[in-house]
């Protein structure tokens, strides 16, 4: 019904009066197929006749029919982006994330994960309206690093998630070390505290589940928290040749 309301819908003026017609025109098709059954081809009426006597009814009504699915589609959209928005960042959410995520990730993809450091010591300290702030920094601070194409999601809490289609590692790393060195927030609208944050990278060297990925990621990040924050650990998919995913090469970058 969705893929049927987004086909319908009109994307613009040009649109709406195309399809306007073509309905009226199908309307018009109609009854002089109902006239034909009716009465045979020699004593049924022509068509021009039977689409001028249809187009009374079926104008108006394909009008408001129209018109109706085009708000159902702006709707829809609607109801799409609420539920897939972070409410807080305005960054897309984890169930976002995980749509424009394939089942397998392909060479050339590169998944980050990201946690902001000690933000727990931040709520207790400064109070959840600070925390608050931290996430709404940097969430801006990612947008403003990360290229335009960049998928960048929050996926709960303090943490991040961006998956890099085809872009260099190097120039991945850049960004990330960017984004890990974090960025100054106020408070009080006098002071100011830096919010850092840490990384896992997993770049794929060939086709890897995604949910193999995200664990692998999930393991450097670890490493980069255990290893002192602010910085990203890296763990390559190359490594994974183990059964054991936690056994695979962690390379340490601080940031």
């Amino acid at each position: 019904m969705q893929r049927f309301v987004k086909i319908i819908a009109p994307r613009n003026k040009l649109d709406f009066l195309f399809k306007l017609v073509f309905f009226v025109v199908l309307c018009g098709a109609m009854n002089h197929t109902r006239a034909v059954l009716s009465f045979g081809v020699a004593d049924a009426n022509t068509f021009a006749y039977n689409l001028k006597t249809a187009t009374f009814t079926a104008l108006p009504m394909s009008i408001l029919a129209l018109f109706l699915i085009q708000y159902l589609n702006t709707l829809q959209q609607c109801l799409y982006l609420q539920a897939t928005t972070d409410q807080l960042t305005q960054l897309p959410n984890r169930r976002w994330f995980m749509d424009h995520l394939p089942a397998h990730l392909k060479r050339g993809h590169t998944l980050v994960l990201l946690d902001l450091d000690e933000f727990k010591g931040v709520n207790d300290t400064f109070g959840h309206d600070v925390g608050d702030d931290c996430l709404v920094a940097m969430a801006q601070h990612m947008r403003a690093v990360l290229p335009d194409g960049g998928r960048c999601a929050r996926l709960g809490g303090e943490e991040f998630g961006i998956l890099f289609v085809n872009t260099d590692l190097a120039a991945v790393q850049a960004m990330v070390t960017t984004i890990c060195n974090g960025i100054d927030v106020p408070i009080d609208g006098h002071d100011s505290i830096r919010i850092t944050a840490s990384a896992g990278i997993t770049q794929v060297g060939y086709d890897l589940e995604t949910r193999r990925a995200f664990h692998t990621a999930d393991i450097a990040l670890y490493q980069a928290k255990a290893g002192g924050r602010k910085q990203y650990a890296m763990g390559l998919s190359r490594d994974l040749a183990s059964p054991d995913p936690q056994k695979s090469a962690i390379r340490r970058a601080v940031g």
